[in-house]
């Protein structure tokens, strides 16, 4: 049967009191640089309740959105009629733990309204449910209608923004998320498009996924292909124990048509989902970060998050050695990682990850690509010649006649002078150069 709206309401207003209409609007005011944030905010509820698929419906006067997720029940009533109220608090495997975050819709709309299971409600002020008229949903459907009926916002304004949040959400939004594969919208039933994901293939810790978009006014699909790795995290503090860090780089074709890593156009910090956090890679890293409220930014000094930075590093470090195994090992892809020391100042957030790639690269293990045959050397036993000539001259044997360097071998011979790899080799990993004088 469904949750008893009126004694919520009176629960309410013992608690918030009566003027939350005035003061409301001051508290989440400010919560969001952008108020269409709160598209990730219904995908969050979304992905938390496991559903597969989220559909956004933009009409002149409203939003509908639909999920096939787990139906609304007692507790969540109470939980989104609420302030900085959760049921998932303690669980860092869920995404919406501060319960404020439904609140962003409020940004657009006065009365929201749900339809769930046996729940059929709107809510009025803030924290006050009301019953509402069941319509006729799918089964096994979770409807949300977000009349635009905001004071001070024109149901004109809001129209265009939440237009161009859609149009922009973009097929990463599906990346990184254990649930939903797929995301459709569609604005007054003449433009559409969907986000989604498809697997190609998974071991323990890597998987190889396709995320796609596309529109129907384009007339090619737009298509990324991500290797992710993820490595596990134990803590006793939270709940579950389900948790990772994830480690994403782009896959590509060049011009040979053979498969190599690429540096990805857009490095901030994923926390699930995308936040405002720069990083300064040049692939994605995901974890379940503390953040602010609203999910923009992380807090350097907390505990947690540097525990996570740590795992990500040792992820990465050890994600080297998988890529070469794949042949994806080339030069190319040594300029994809962190090399530029500039980038990552000693107190920068994410130094442990620079630290971490330079150690294992200085490592015994062969990890940078020769000259010519496909083959890898360590830092300790690597020449790098100053001229390709230098290469087709001197074979290892008599390399180790002249340096006296065990098995040393020559990097390969498209490295450049003076790039930011080149240098990085010359000075970080203390690679000797060879020149014809």
């Amino acid at each position: 049967m469904p949750t008893d709206y009126e004694n919520i309401t009176e629960e309410n207003i013992k608690k918030y009191g009566t003027d939350i209409d005035r003061y409301g609007p001051v508290l989440l005011a400010k919560l969001y640089s952008d108020r269409t944030h709160f598209a990730y905010e219904l995908l969050q509820n979304a992905e938390d309740a496991k559903a597969t698929w989220v559909k956004f419906h933009l009409f002149r006067d409203r939003l509908e959105v639909r999920h096939n997720g787990r139906s609304f029940n007692n507790n969540d009533v109470r939980g989104i009629c609420g302030l900085v109220e959760s049921t998932k608090k303690e669980d860092l495997t869920q995404i919406g733990k501060f319960g404020i975050g439904f609140k962003s819709v409020y940004a657009y709309t006065s009365t929201p309204q749900i339809y769930s299971g046996e729940e059929s409600f709107c809510i009025e002020y803030f924290v006050r449910p009301r019953s509402a008229e069941k319509k006729r949903n799918a089964e096994n459907e979770t409807l949300f209608v977000f009349p635009f009926d905001h004071k001070e916002v024109s149901v004109e304004e809001g129209f265009v923004e939440i237009a161009k949040r859609l149009r922009e959400l973009g097929s990463r939004t599906v990346l990184f998320l254990n649930n939903i594969e797929r995301i459709e919208w569609e604005i007054e039933d003449k433009e559409s498009g969907t986000y989604k994901r498809e697997p190609i293939n998974r071991d323990e810790h890597t998987r190889r996924v396709f995320v796609l978009s596309n529109h129907k006014n384009q007339e090619k699909e737009n298509k990324e292909e991500f290797l992710i790795f993820d490595r596990p995290i134990e803590s006793g503090n939270v709940t579950q124990t389900k948790l990772k860090v994830e480690v994403a780089f782009k896959i590509d074709k060049n011009k040979e048509n053979k498969e190599v890593i690429v540096p990805i156009d857009n490095s901030s910090l994923v926390v699930f989902f995308p936040t405002e956090k720069e990083t300064h890679l040049k692939f994605l890293i995901q974890g379940p970060y503390k953040t602010t409220p609203a999910r923009d930014n992380i807090p350097k000094d907390d505990t947690w998050n540097a525990e996570l930075i740590k795992e990500t590093a040792l992820l990465i470090a050890d994600s080297l050695s998988m890529i070469r195994d794949l042949s994806l090992l080339t030069t190319d892809f040594l300029n994809v990682l962190p090399i530029n020391k500039e980038n990552f100042p000693e107190d920068h957030m994410f130094r442990l990850i620079y630290d971490a790639v330079l150690n294992k690269l200085k490592s015994d293990e062969k990890l940078l690509p020769a000259n010519n045959d496909g083959s890898y050397i360590s830092a300790k036993h690597a020449l790098l010649a100053r001229g390709e000539g230098l290469t087709n001259l001197l074979d290892s044997g008599q390399l180790f006649q002249l340096f006296e360097i065990e098995n040393c071998q020559w990097l390969d011979s498209s490295l450049t002078e003076n790039s930011t790899i080149w240098n990085y080799l010359k000075d970080e990993l203390k690679i000797p150069i060879v020149r014809p004088e």
